[in-house]
């Protein structure tokens, strides 16, 4: 079980991120997922499958990275 007091991660009791925006969810049974709440109010991972149950907490995703100069291969690579 999830500690609701957990730094970022919000009770579904308590509010429901806005629609059709992606969050990071917690479910009873221990599963994570990325997913939205549908204008339908119904969770939904954009994999055509009823699938999210029993989302209990939310938390916003973080930022995507900063755009990087090194490439993937570089990476650990040695500046002269």
């Amino acid at each position: 079980m999830l500690d609701s007091s957990a730094d970022g991660w919000i009770s579904c009791q308590n509010q429901l991120p806005a629609p059709e925006k992606w969050v990071l969810v917690y479910c009873s049974y221990g599963d994570m997922k990325v997913c939205f709440l549908s204008q339908r109010r119904e969770w939904d991972d954009g994999d055509f499958y009823n699938d999210v149950h029993g989302v209990t907490h939310w938390m916003p995703l973080p930022p995507v990275p900063r755009e990087s100069t090194n490439e993937p291969w570089q990476l650990g690579a040695k500046e002269d």
